[in-house]
């Protein structure tokens, strides 16, 4: 799609890449980082957050491979001109979030982060779960990236 804005088609390269890159946890070994991120926007998607919302599912964890423990803020960053407050903080801090709820499962961080995470990135790990195809975000990406 040659149509994408600039920033939308280099983290969808990005996203590219993460087909056939696994979490580190042996529970999450049947979905790789690509359908993880497509299951996160698809769930987004479904549940009727707004589009940049959505996106901002898409690509938390684009930069994972660069970065293990800062690829959040990385992402945040390249999607902050797109974002509001709330997903901006998300994206941010969604890898806190997640370390919290791994090391204390029955504690929950309040904060966008933590329902991001909650919501959303925990749950993204079926391998049984119907995503959204790419088009989709694509078609959906021309909206948000202006």
């Amino acid at each position: 799609m040659s149509d994408l804005h600039p920033v939308a088609r280099e983290l969808f390269a990005l996203l590219e890449t993460r087909k056939g890159q696994f979490a580190d946890r042996p529970e999450h070994k049947a979905v790789d980082k690509y359908e993880h991120a497509l299951q996160c926007a698809s769930r987004a998607a479904r549940l009727a957050e707004p589009d940049y919302y959505v996106m901002m599912c898409l690509f938390h964890d684009v930069f994972g491979g660069f970065s293990a423990h800062e690829h959040g803020a990385l992402a945040a960053k390249a999607l902050m001109p797109f974002l509001d407050r709330r997903a901006v903080d998300a994206c941010s801090g969604h890898e806190e979030a997640m370390q919290l709820i791994l090391e204390h499962p029955k504690i929950r961080a309040r904060n966008s982060a933590g329902e991001f995470v909650a919501k959303y990135d925990v749950p993204s790990f079926n391998p049984d779960y119907k995503s959204l195809p790419i088009e989709f975000f694509k078609e959906l990406s021309l909206k948000v990236f202006k």
